[in-house]
């Protein structure tokens, strides 16, 4: 089944009103991590403890592996496999939300480490 993205009802779902929140939000934990959890060898649930594990394996074997991106990459394939349940307007939101951690996790881990 294709999927189709509808701008309009996405913009009619109040999406950028939610932006600054989802950023925000993305923002907070993204610092969170890159001050508490990566520091201390500590993984979070999910995505994000699987990708600093990775990090945490490979940072001991000479190899970069930079958590925000793998988050990226895994929670996109994630999507892929949940596509079928949410409709376009979830995808869209949880999309941005991942994409945005996973920005905001490599963007700030510079400047707190």
């Amino acid at each position: 089944m294709a999927y189709r993205l509808d701008i309009k009802r996405i913009l009619s779902m109040n999406f950028f009103h939610d932006l600054p929140q989802i950023m925000l939000g993305c923002a907070l934990a993204a610092i969170a991590t890159d001050l508490f959890l990566i520091p201390n060898g500590l993984a979070a649930g999910g995505v994000t403890g699987l990708a600093t594990i990775i990090q945490a394996v490979g940072a001991a074997r000479g190899v970069s592996l930079p958590v925000g991106i793998q988050t990226i990459v895994m929670n996109a394939l994630l999507l892929l496999v949940v596509m079928r349940e949410g409709g376009m307007f979830y995808v869209v939101q949880t999309a941005t939300g991942f994409v945005l951690l996973g920005f905001f996790t490599d963007l700030f881990a510079p400047s707190v480490a």
